[in-house]
Parts: C-alpha cells; sequence; structure tokens
C-alpha cells in the first residue's frame, strides 16, 4: 500500500520520494494501512456475526474479538506488526467461504476466497491452520457434488479451481 501511494505521488505530484520502505513517508503510511486492514478484519467478522445472531450480539461478540483478543493491542500499539493484516485475511477468506455455502459460488466469491486464503498462507505461514474452516463449510458440498454428475458440480469446480488460481 505504502509503495503504491508513493508511486502515486510521485507520478501525480512530479515530487521525488524515495522508495526504500524505510523513509519517514513509509513509516507514516504503513501503520494506518494496518489499522484498516484491523478494522475490516472487525467489520468482516460482524458481517459473520450477523448472519446468525441479532445485531446486538454480532456487536458484542466484534468488540469482543477486539478486547478480547491481541487485535486491540497489535492494531493501536504496534501497527506495524502483521497481525492486524493476518486479521483481515483470515476473516476475508471465512467471510467468503461461509458466503459460498450459504448463498453459492461466483466469479468474485470464489476470487475473494483465494485472495483471503493466498493472503493469510503469504503474511503468515502459521496462518495454513485456518484453511480447516473453508475445507469444513465447502467441503461437503464439494464432495456431494462429485456423487452427482452435474453441470452444477462441474461449475462448482472452476470455482473452486479459480480460488485455488487466485491464492
Amino acid at each position: 500500500v505504502a509503495d503504491g501511494l508513493t508511486i502515486t505521488h510521485n507520478a501525480v505530484l512530479g515530487a521525488s520520494l524515495p522508495r526504500t520502505g524505510y523513509s519517514a513517508y513509509y513509516l507514516a503510511i504503513v501503520p494506518f494501512a494496518h489499522v484498516f486492514a484491523g478494522l475490516v478484519g472487525l467489520l468482516l467478522s460482524y458481517s459473520v456475526l450477523r448472519r446468525y445472531y441479532t445485531d446486538t450480539i454480532a456487536a458484542l461478540a466484534a468488540a469482543l474479538v477486539w478486547w478480547g483478543t491481541h487485535v486491540c493491542y497489535f492494531v493501536s500499539v504496534e501497527p506495524t506488526q502483521s497481525h492486524a493484516l493476518s486479521m483481515a485475511a483470515v476473516t476475508l477468506a471465512i467471510w467468503a467461504s461461509d458466503t459460498i455455502r450459504r448463498v453459492g459460488w461466483t466469479w468474485p466469491r470464489a476470487a475473494a476466497l483465494g485472495v483471503g486464503c493466498g493472503l493469510m498462507i503469504a503474511i503468515r505461514y502459521v496462518n495454513v491452520a485456518w484453511i480447516v474452516v473453508p475445507a469444513v463449510l465447502l467441503g461437503p458440498s464439494l464432495l456431494m457434488s462429485l456423487k452427482k454428475e452435474s453441470g452444477s458440480s462441474v461449475s462448482r469446480f472452476r470455482y473452486l479451481a479459480l480460488a485455488i488460481g487466485v491464492a
């Protein structure tokens, strides 16, 4: 994010900010991007929770995620650490998996699943454990598709291939 903003800033304003990753410009932008990622992660978790619980309970649960885990610390005190980005990527993968399970496969949902899974593993390799959630949510319908020889099963596997390819 910081590098993209630096390139844009240099091109639009004709500036020559260094693209070293260590300049004051980067040190100012990176924490804001991580705070934004932490908020996106909380909003996505709230969105998933709202599907199963009332708005009040979902809001309380999202607040407990904020205060009851290390998210608050890593977003406010250590915003340059990868934890906020990990939360955003993991919740994107869970949100996409839950949406696909409830509504069905589409190209954008498959791409969101692939981006979420790919980012969560690229950010921190230990996040690979979270792959269990999409596997549990989507596995049964994919296995049932194998038993049925229909056009919908072929399209599901095309979407799954897209998700894997994006990851």
